[in-house]
């Protein structure tokens, strides 16, 4: 007599909740892996801006670019536009990307992307950084390790001060002219990598950089964070990893 059946009820339903049970475990360690990943990618793009940036300086006498603008004076050192690109923000603000995953500017032929450069470190003081005893203008400086020149950025860069306030929420970014130059740290206060957000800094290394850290970096010549409070950090960010000031 054939014995052969299918299924009961009940067999199957364990097989479908022991398929539940695994995909409850694995998708966390999937998505996780695919934002380390991500991160890998944004910190190797930062590295090759490291070269262009050293390339530009070498061949003008040690300094940085003149004033705000700075991927048009670093064009003739990167090929690849996709660099100027996180991972985590490629889609463009005006396309309808929310902070902090929307990527500035326009599309092509314009510049577009999604790093933006510290407006310290340049030359000449602009409208935006109006004290020249603060500019870095060049990266033969002591401290280099610790002074930003390009990080995950909503615009594409900004002038930070020792009282800028952190984000009120995630993807408070300050639109270009707004706050007459205050609070723009949180155009660099992104939350692209769990926490973190990358940076390029002076002396050519890349790294990840805690969101209440970026009060700690030399942003400028004479930046000391134990001369200023530390923020009061908004309930989103109580969370995040704690640095010494």
């Amino acid at each position: 007599m054939d014995r052969r059946r299918g299924f009961t009820l009940i067999e199957l339903l364990v097989v479908i909740s022991i398929i539940a049970l695994l995909m409850a475990i694995l998708v966390p360690a999937l998505n996780r892996a695919k934002r380390e990943a991500k991160t890998a990618i944004c910190l190797s793009n930062l590295h090759q801006w490291g070269l262009a940036w050293k390339m530009y300086t070498d061949e003008n006498a040690g300094y940085f670019v003149r004033n705000l603008g700075w991927v048009e004076p670093l064009e003739p050192f990167f090929v690849n536009r996709k660099l100027l690109f996180c991972p985590e923000a490629k889609k463009l603000a005006i396309d309808g990307a929310k902070d902090p995953f929307a990527a500035w500017g326009a599309p092509l032929p314009e510049f577009a992307g999604s790093y933006g450069m510290n407006y310290w470190i340049t030359k000449e003081p602009s409208a935006a950084t109006t004290r020249d005893d603060l500019m870095w203008k060049t990266p033969s400086a002591r401290g280099a390790a610790y002074a930003p020149v390009l990080t995950g950025c909503s615009l594409g860069g900004a002038c930070v001060h020792h009282e800028d306030d952190p984000p009120r929420f995630d993807g408070d970014a300050f639109p270009s002219g707004a706050g007459g130059n205050l609070h723009e740290m949180r155009r660099f206060c992104m939350n692209r990598h769990t926490g973190y957000v990358n940076s390029l800094f002076m002396d050519w290394h890349a790294r990840k950089v805690g969101l209440k850290e970026l009060w700690e970096l030399h942003w400028h010549r004479k930046w000391n964070p134990s001369h200023a409070p530390p923020p009061v950090w908004p309930p989103w960010m109580k969370n995040f990893k704690d640095y010494v000031f």
